[in-house]
């Protein structure tokens, strides 16, 4: 079994994903039952932008697999602020 198809320690996962939605407000947990929870904030008033409930962890075992998530999350977040929903580089 190669490194590449083991997960990703927890710790390291939630440390890319805090980091990879700056300027915007990123934290994020693993529950119990090995899920992430996720909220994505505008730091200039705390207001929820984006919230990720119980997506498993083993879905975000690659490199590849934590690219596209992010991208996909980020996709969103850019869709809204183009609708006018959120403010560009809160």
């Amino acid at each position: 079994m190669s490194a590449e198809a083991q997960p990703m320690p927890a710790g390291e996962l939630v440390r890319q994903l805090e980091a990879a939605f700056l300027p915007w407000l990123c934290r994020c947990q693993i529950t119990h039952e090995d899920a992430l929870v996720m909220r994505i904030s505008d730091p200039a008033n705390g207001d929820v932008l984006l919230q990720i409930l119980g997506k498993p962890r083993a879905s975000l075992s690659t490199t590849a697999d934590l690219q596209r998530f992010v991208l996909q999350l980020r996709q969103e977040l850019h869709e809204q602020v183009r609708l006018g929903e959120i403010r560009p580089g809160a």
